[in-house]
């Protein structure tokens, strides 16, 4: 059995910069026979290699035989020699791009030897099982399915359709997973959530976990990241989302369709985000707290309150991201205002020991304040 063959072009293939032009519908500008074998970034520039740009300071960094995959406008308006294609997105482009050099890996149909499979499981005939994996009873394996190797599919698991497994994931009993998804190394769906209740005597009582996970279509999960079961119903994931390394999705939470969850993300139990929202590095969501739809989390944000759908929010707790910048920006200054505010107190000070002392002439009450630490002076308690 043949356990991975590569669809041409191979990795070896030799396009000339016209032909990618062509592939990519973008401008070409130099010579169109440049033979190119590969894609580079700009900051490792390689002979024979485009270089997909899309800062200008990378351009100006580049050598002037380096060909580009640039945005619109960049050559033409530059008055440079250097040959290259112009895009609307490079970046997009990129994608287009890869496959011709970078051919995906196919894995020839069949379980491997050293495979576990449960008389009860159902796996297509057109689905891999590599190495040391292992499919529990009443588990279904869609049409092309590929487990790389020491996968754990679990009891009356579902894996739809083109889904590609990493090694080491586990999909555990009840999961149901979608048509094409894509699971990094150390995922996790389907452990139990993290819920616990104290007794009368203080001690952690375990509350079951009997709930499930359900995975839409085209769902990416990073190396590392975990969804954990629902209490009683399910943890949803919609269709499209993507999520980083190191995310955790907590019990019962319904995150919705094409989410960007970036890495250290952590989303509380029952948590419900909207369809497109964006949270960015090391952000987090409260239990129970719902982040509407297109809502932006910024990096280190911590949602401890409702987010309106289309909003900016920064900080902990995570506010306005504009007034929130100002807070940093006050808070930045409290050295500079302390400073200030010590000076103030010596001036009122000294006016209060000159009142005092003529209300002690005028036979007056006397005349006291407190300072920033709240302790109370008078005219002659000035320190």
């Amino acid at each position: 059995m043949q356990w991975e063959t590569c669809n041409p072009p191979a990795r070896c293939a030799v396009y000339t910069l016209a032909e990618l032009a062509g592939r990519v519908a973008g401008t070409l500008w130099g010579d169109g026979m440049f033979s190119v074998r590969g894609l580079c970034t700009p900051r490792e520039p390689r002979e024979e290699h485009l270089a997909v740009v899309w800062r200008r300071e990378f351009l100006e960094e580049l050598p002037e035989d380096v060909p580009v995959l640039v945005p619109k406008g960049w050559l033409s308006s530059s008055g440079a020699t250097r040959s290259g294609i112009e895009v609307a997105d490079p970046r997009r482009a990129m994608i287009a791009l890869v496959p011709c050099f970078f051919p995906t890996v196919h894995r020839s149909p069949g379980v491997h030897p050293t495979a576990v499979v449960h008389a009860a499981a159902s796996i297509a005939s057109t689905a891999f099982v590599g190495p040391c994996c292992v499919v529990a009873s009443g588990a279904r394996i869609g049409e092309h399915v590929v487990l790389e190797a020491q996968d754990y599919v679990g009891e009356n698991a579902v894996i739809g359709d083109g889904t590609r497994v990493a090694p080491l994931v586990s999909i555990c009993s009840g999961v149901r997973v979608g048509k094409n998804c894509r699971f990094h190394s150390g995922v996790v769906l389907g452990a139990d959530g993290f819920g616990f209740i104290q007794d009368e005597r203080g001690e952690q009582v375990k509350i079951p976990q009997v709930g499930s996970v359900e995975i839409g279509d085209n769902v990416e999960i990073g190396a590392c990241s975990t969804v954990d079961r629902g209490t009683l119903g399910n943890t949803v994931v919609g269709s499209g989302t993507k999520m980083d390394d190191h995310v955790h999705v907590g019990h019962n939470a319904l995150v919705g369709k094409n989410c960007i969850l970036v890495a250290f993300t952590g989303i509380a139990g029952s948590a419900v985000l909207g369809d497109g929202a964006i949270l960015a590095a090391r952000s987090g969501v409260a239990e129970h707290v719902r982040v509407g739809e297109k809502a932006v989390l910024a990096a280190n944000a911590g949602a401890t309150k409702d987010v309106a759908a289309g909003a900016l929010v920064s900080g902990f707790p995570a506010r306005d991201h504009k007034k929130e910048l100002r807070i940093q920006s006050a808070r930045g200054h409290l050295p500079e205002l302390m400073e200030r505010l010590r000076a103030l107190e010596k001036e009122v000070a000294v006016t209060s020991k000159q009142i005092q002392a003529l209300s002690v002439r005028e036979g007056r009450a006397e005349v006291s304040f407190s300072d920033s630490r709240g302790t109370e002076k008078s005219g002659g308690d000035v320190s």
